[in-house]
Parts: C-alpha cells; sequence; structure tokens
C-alpha cells in the first residue's frame, strides 16, 4: 500500500500504481512464505486498491469478510488454525471494537483559538491515547483466541505494543529499501540493514526484559464455551452502546427522574441548566464496568476439584492430579521416545487446566521415560515445581543426585 500511495503521489495512474502495488506486495507475501495472515493482507490490500481503481469506497469489514469466505471456500478446516483466528480477529478488534473504544474514551475536542501549545499537549495525548486503545482492541478481540490456544494472557503486551508497534514500519522500510540499495551501493544496503537489525534486537530485548516482570503472564487456563459466549455478547454490547451520545443518556436519565416531578416548562428549564458532562462521565463509567466485567468472566480462576489425568507421553509415564484443596501432584513424567515432553505436552496441558504450579512431583526412579519431563519442568520458567520427591530407595543411589 506504501508503494501504491506513493505512486499515486508521484502523478501515476491508478491502474499503473494498482498493478506495481499488487506485484510488489505479492513478492512480499510469497517470499514470507504465504502465511496466513500475509495472504488476508493481501486480498485486503488489492481490494482497497482496486476500489479506488473502480471509484468506490472501501469498507474494512467488507474486504475482512471477503478474505474470510475465500479462505473457509478452500479449507474450512482454517477455522482451527490459531493463526487464522488472530489475524482475522485482530483486524475485527480495528474495525469495530477501535471506533467504539474512541468515541467513550476520545470525543472530538472542540478547537481553542487560544493556547496553541495546549493544543499541541492535547494532539500529543491524544495520540497516545489512539495507539493505547488501538492495542487495547485488538487485545480485547483477540482475547477468547489467546486463551484457548495458549491459556495465557500476555498482562503488559498492550503496552508494549505502544513501543512494537510504530517502530515496525521503519523495520519494513529499512529492509525493503536495503534490498534495493544493496545493489548498488553495499555500504548504504548495509547502514540499513544495520538498522532493522538494531530495532529487532531491540524488541528481543525489550520483550525479554518484560517477560521477567512479576505476573508478565496470567495463566488462566482454557476457557469454556458459555465464558467465551459471554465475553463476546457484552464486548457486542459495549459497541452497541457506545453509539448512543451522551446527551441521549442524558435525556433518558433526566427525563426518567423528573417526568413527574416538574411539569414541560420547568422540565426545560432543568434540562438546560444539567451538566452533559456529569452524565458522559457516568457512561464512561458504566462502559468501563462492562469492559472490565467482560474481562473478570472470560478470565475467572477455576474452582479446585478433585480430577486425576493420565497423559499421553508416548512410551513413558505421566499422571497429574489435583486435589479439592488445590494442590497439584505429578508423578513421574518422562518419556524415552519424545523429545522435548515439557514443551510439546506438560506445559500445554497444565497451561489448559489453570495450573502454573506443581506442588509436588513424585518420582516411582529416574528412568528417562520416567523423568525427563520434570527435568525439562525444572530447567524452565513456565512452571514452577515446589518439590520433587523421591523414593527411600534412591537415597544412597548414584543415579539420583
Amino acid at each position: 500500500m506504501a508503494l501504491y500511495r506513493l505512486l499515486r503521489r508521484a502523478g501515476t495512474s491508478y491502474v499503473f500504481s494498482f498493478a506495481a502495488g499488487t506485484l510488489f506486495i505479492t513478492g512480499y507475501v510469497l517470499m514470507t512464505g504465504n502465511a496466513l495472515s500475509g495472504l488476508r493482507a493481501l486480498v485486503m490490500c488489492l481490494l482497497m486498491m482496486y476500489a479506488q481503481v473502480l471509484g468506490r469506497t472501501y469498507d474494512m469489514l467488507s474486504a475482512l469478510s471477503t478474505a474470510a469466505v475465500m479462505f473457509i471456500w478452500n479449507n474450512p478446516y482454517v477455522l482451527y488454525n490459531s493463526g487464522f483466528l488472530l489475524s482475522f480477529c485482530a483486524i475485527m478488534g480495528i474495525a469495530v471494537v477501535l471506533p467504539a473504544l474512541k468515541r467513550v474514551f476520545l470525543p472530538d475536542r472542540p478547537q481553542s483559538n487560544h493556547a496553541e501549545k495546549r493544543c499541541f499537549i492535547d494532539t500529543l495525548r491524544d495520540t497516545v491515547k489512539a495507539s493505547f486503545l488501538t492495542s487495547f482492541s485488538v487485545t480485547a478481540a483477540t482475547l477468547p483466541v489467546i486463551l484457548n490456544c495458549y491459556y495465557e494472557f500476555p498482562l503488559y503486551s498492550v503496552f508494549l505494543n505502544l513501543l512494537v508497534i510504530p517502530l515496525m514500519p521503519l523495520v519494513m522500510l529499512c529492509s525493503v529499501s536495503a534490498g534495493v540499495t544493496g545493489l548498488f551501493c553495499k555500504p548504504a544496503g548495509v547502514f540499513l540493514l544495520g538498522t532493522a537489525h538494531f530495532i529487532l534486537e531491540f524488541y528481543e530485548v525489550l520483550c525479554g526484559t518484560v517477560g521477567k516482570l512479576p505476573y508478565a503472564r496470567i495463566v488462566a487456563g482454557k476457557p469454556k464455551l458459555w465464558q467465551c459466549v459471554v465475553y463476546l455478547l457484552v464486548l457486542a454490547l459495549f459497541v452497541v452502546l457506545s453509539h448512543f451520545p451522551s446527551d441521549f443518556w442524558q435525556k433518558l436519565l433526566f427525563n426518567a427522574t423528573h417526568r413527574k416531578r416538574k411539569g414541560a416548562a420547568e422540565l426545560k428549564k432543568s434540562a438546560e441548566d444539567t451538566k452533559t458532562v456529569k452524565y458522559s462521565k457516568i457512561v464512561k463509567k458504566c462502559e468501563l464496568i462492562f469492559l472490565a466485567v467482560a474481562i473478570m468472566i472470560i478470565m475467572l480462576p477455576k474452582k479446585p476439584s478433585f480430577e486425576i489425568d493420565m497423559l499421553d507421553v508416548g512410551q513413558g509415564d505421566g499422571i497429574y492430579m489435583m486435589t479439592p484443596e488445590g494442590e497439584t501432584y505429578l508423578f513421574d513424567g518422562g518419556s524415552s521416545d519424545e523429545k522435548n515432553l515439557a514443551q510439546n505436552t506438560l506445559v500445554p496441558f497444565l497451561k489448559s487446566k489453570g495450573v502454573a504450579r506443581i506442588d509436588y512431583a513424585l518420582v516411582s526412579h529416574t528412568d528417562t521415560d520416567h523423568i525427563s519431563g520434570i527435568m525439562e519442568l525444572m530447567q524452565g520458567d513456565e512452571i514452577t515445581v515446589g518439590a520433587v520427591l523421591l523414593p527411600e530407595a534412591l537415597k544412597n543411589c548414584d543415579d539420583a543426585n
């Protein structure tokens, strides 16, 4: 899209700009491996450019729906693909949830004829607010998918995106420019690639640092179907309520309170004296409560109950147990034919149950098919192991050390 807009500003025709933009973005998607998110962006960008060529209005939801229908028609099982769901839900959040958040928390401010400095400060504040609301809208729309696929919520991701997202266009620009300028001037290409590399290194350090903060990942477990349905209904209600202007709620609340007490003339006079700000603040608080309730519902902690699960660990043994008091036990946890057992099996299972800590890991003996996964858990930082219990017979054995 950037190339298309650049060519249009240079005065080229719509058709030529559309053809050049199509070739460029198609080549980019092919080079990135035809990822679902890239293909979704390709379809939406082509529809946006084609709409301008025809002189029609581009609608993001229509383009998103067209791309979704194309994917599902080609392969219905794509509905079970986390990449597909995250990509489309993120754009849905930008197209639907973000406008609602802006209507509530970033209303149009009347222009001031005086203090230019204050206007600049207000503009800067509104820009930061808009960036935060964009990040929050994506998180709100993708939260059910994240919890159903990864069983945990990155608490600081909303704030982290404020630093990550603004730099992404610069990474793309430096990378593409390096590929072109490197053909003619190697030092310039190296400089541009170095800039992109520095930003990516900054991303890695930033994410690693934030990941070490307390409560960086909240293990909520896999939500039940009713939790997801209620969450989406409450979120939809928030979007619907945001379409009503504050004066609508002012009149509604005022009329309901004073209709029986005052006549028409006195009612009109009192309505003129009522401050709209008071009612808009009430509405904002109510809508904030809606959002908070929706998040609390989908992240509702699971009530402890007695449970025993036999884990599929291949050639090995692994039994998980939870008591009604909430204590968790892992009886063995190893495999002789499954590599990375903790990463591929134990950690996803425990997170799906909303478990971030194993209180007791009981080991029958120290063969690989009984202990490999437990060793991986202890070496990692995703699941905490409170204590490892060994049989008395291994007390003086070298294998137990």
